[in-house]
């Protein structure tokens, strides 16, 4: 994962692209852990919290700081 700042924008981007799990119908709607079991380690020790809520989270933070809606490419 990169995370790029700009004076404009941040990009966030992921080389390995969207699972094979997840429909472009459902992205940002479904969550699927391409590691279960390393998942499944930071689920035991309280690394995660709500999951599969990023994107909801990053469309609200970004709405209460009055900032454009996020674009997501896929």
């Amino acid at each position: 994962m990169t995370v790029e700042l700009f004076k404009d924008r941040v990009e966030v981007s992921d080389p390995g692209g969207l699972s094979s799990a997840i429909s472009l119908v459902g992205f940002g709607t479904k969550s699927h852990s391409r590691n279960p079991l390393i998942f499944g380690l930071f689920l035991r020790i309280h690394m995660v919290e709500q999951v599969g809520s990023g994107i909801d989270r990053i469309r609200d933070l970004m709405k209460k700081a009055n900032l454009p809606e996020p674009v997501f490419k896929t």
